[in-house]
């Protein structure tokens, strides 16, 4: 998303965005076919936050929802990462980029959430 937005939407941060898009302060979303946030939260992420590049402090939190399939669809999703992570030099800043997020939101969820589920998938990504 456009950096713009947050001057234009007459917010004095990007974290004032995010809190009011992702309704942090009325105990977040809860919509039929969402729950969660709708932007990524950088106020919100644990101690290994250091680890993911802020080049980009607005974009959609895709991750969320991929975070609560089966054990079966993450197996799969960690195979695509290790299957292309090395594969072409162009390709891992990408990759590497993915993973940091995806630990990022797995331990925000282990932490905070208690999905304990998560916990090889998140040994599993430590290792790239």
């Amino acid at each position: 998303m456009d950096n713009k937005i947050v001057g234009l939407l007459q917010k004095s941060s990007v974290q004032d965005l995010i809190d009011e898009i992702n309704k942090k302060g009325q105990g977040g979303l809860d919509y039929l076919n969402w729950s969660g946030n709708i932007l990524f939260d950088w106020g919100d992420t644990p101690l290994i936050n250091a680890n993911l590049n802020r080049d980009i402090p607005l974009f959609i939190d895709y991750m969320c929802h991929l975070l609560m399939r089966s054990k079966r669809a993450l197996d799969e999703m960690l195979d695509n990462i290790e299957s292309n992570i090395y594969s072409n030099n162009v390709l891992y800043d990408k990759y590497r980029w993915i993973v940091d997020y995806l630990l990022v939101s797995s331990e925000r969820l282990i932490n905070k959430e208690g999905r304990n589920d998560l916990l090889s998938f998140f040994e599993r990504l430590k290792r790239y």
